[in-house]
């Protein structure tokens, strides 16, 4: 892909767009071969930031994909034997398949969300997807949890970042459970992720600093500096700002 954009940023106008192509070997999965979304910026800075996530948010459904793929191969390979044995793994439990509880997940406690509640829900299940099998809902068990953290780890996850992809998890397997009348499953509960760090302490402006940073903001007189005004006149998040 030398041709592309490394940044996956495109301009239309003033607007900036990322767009990337689907790699050849799993647009058969996909219903295009290119993603493209406006990212409702005219600050590159801004866009670039969107754009890295996006690139990491498609790589990681990209490895889920292909790691599918793999399955589907070794399966054709080996035959009846290895479909056998995934089907006896999902018939243990009383529940459904994960990735179909995660659908009906998505399907009720979706409704009027953000997308970031739909991608955050598919990439925490992606990533359990990754160390253990696609079994039913209550058959998962301590040693998955373990097994998540530890790749979460691996892949240079913070603490809190761990934490939050365990939660989706947990709230995933424990809706679809009591979905189906079944007894909750504690196994992503309470799993050990580290001795805590003591917090660091943020500088806090003095207002006079405040006041200087104004009226540079006034005299620079650009997108940006009207972002920064809005934070230190309302006390806004930056991404609430932005």
């Amino acid at each position: 892909m030398g041709h592309q954009n490394p940044q996956y940023l495109k301009l239309k106008g003033k607007t900036y767009y990322f767009s990337r192509r689907v790699p050849k070997e799993l647009q058969k999965r996909s219903r295009c071969t290119r993603f493209e979304v406006c990212l409702r910026t005219s600050i590159k800075s801004v866009a670039l930031k969107q754009a890295i996530f996006l690139a990491q948010e498609l790589d990681d459904q990209w490895s889920i994909l292909r790691r599918r793929e793999r399955n589907d191969r070794i399966a054709r390979i080996f035959g009846s034997e290895v479909i056998s044995s995934s089907r006896l793994n999902s018939a243990v439990g009383k529940g459904p398949k994960l990735t179909e509880g995660l659908e009906v997940y998505l399907h009720l406690k979706g409704v009027g969300r953000p997308d970031t509640f739909e991608a955050g829900a598919r990439r925490s299940i992606g990533y359990l997807l990754e160390v253990s099998q696609d079994k039913a809902v209550d058959t998962y068990e301590r040693k998955d949890a373990n097994a998540l953290r530890e790749y979460l780890k691996g892949r240079g996850l913070a603490k809190e970042s761990i934490a939050r992809n365990m939660t989706n998890v947990r709230a995933v397997i424990n809706f679809v459970l009591r979905e189906h009348g079944l007894s909750t499953n504690n196994a992503f509960s309470g799993v050990y992720l580290g001795e805590e760090k003591a917090p660091k302490k943020r500088y806090v402006p003095t207002e006079l600093e405040l006041k200087t940073l104004q009226e540079l903001c006034r005299k620079q007189d650009d997108e940006l500096r009207w972002i920064i005004g809005i934070i230190i006149n309302t006390g806004m998040r930056l991404s609430e700002a932005v």
